[in-house]
């Protein structure tokens, strides 16, 4: 088993922790305004480098399946020894859908800008699924790791925020890409359930994010100026965000 890198930040608060899950191609870096904000509140903390990314030990990545990063998840979270509320974002976000499908112990998940189950995306062509290759480039999601602005796709976060998480940008599986562009099923969810979108996302639309939640028979916080970054990686943004994330887990944490 590769080794997985986690940045954890434990103090002694009595409510479950929290493990946090990036998307492709990028590490546990993005969550840095997130870990800052629930940090304040008093959360405990683990952000996941899923393998091949961030700081875990390097894999061939043209070989690791959603199943592979869903294991990920399964170590770290198994290994916390209570159930965790689970954050994941844009494919971290069907990571733990996945993870959470048959697991209703679980206290809440908050997905952000997820990628779809099937039931909501739709099957997705073969053909065209067989044409993304082994490895998945930084390029292929419009992020331009040379540009200080990111490129298009960090439209919403500033030249500070986009250095903050350049370090962990990177390759990514093809595999995994052409299992989501087929679309992996995944039962709703039994557990409570947050969506948090932009309603500027361009990747996964509010209309997405909301069908969604109506899938997983949650509910959803849109933020108007916010694209698909802005939502994990913008200070600004996670600042506005964060008091109605952390009241509706309180809320959530409540009725369990």
């Amino acid at each position: 088993m590769p080794v997985i890198h986690v940045s954890s930040f434990i103090r002694g608060d009595d409510r479950p922790p929290i493990v946090l899950v990036h998307g492709s191609g990028n590490s546990s870096l993005v969550w840095l305004p997130w870990l800052r904000e629930l940090g304040e509140r008093g959360w405990d903390l683990h952000a996941i480098d899923l393998r091949g990314h961030g700081a875990s030990e390097p894999v061939e990545l043209s070989e690791v399946s959603m199943g592979d990063y869903v294991e990920d998840l399964a170590r770290v979270a198994g290994g916390l020894g209570r159930a965790p509320v689970l954050f994941g974002w844009s494919m971290g976000g069907l990571v733990v859908q996945m993870y959470a499908n048959m697991r209703t112990q679980l206290p809440a998940v908050v997905l952000f800008a997820p990628s779809p189950p099937l039931a909501v995306q739709g099957e997705g062509s073969r053909a065209e699924a067989a044409g993304i290759a082994g490895i998945v480039r930084p390029e292929d999601y419009g992020v331009d790791i040379n540009d200080r602005s990111g490129g298009e796709a960090m439209f919403d976060l500033s030249e500070f925020e986009v250095a903050a998480v350049r370090p962990g940008l990177g390759f990514d599986s093809g595999l995994a890409r052409r299992e989501r562009k087929i679309g992996i099923d995944v039962l709703p969810l039994a557990v409570p359930t947050l969506v948090v979108h932009g309603a500027r996302d361009a990747f996964f639309p509010p209309s997405v994010c909301r069908e969604v939640a109506r899938y997983h028979h949650g509910t959803t916080i849109e933020h108007p100026n916010a694209g698909h970054w802005g939502v994990v990686a913008s200070r600004e943004i996670v600042k506005e965000l964060a008091p109605q994330v952390n009241e509706w887990l309180a809320g959530a944490l409540r009725g369990r």
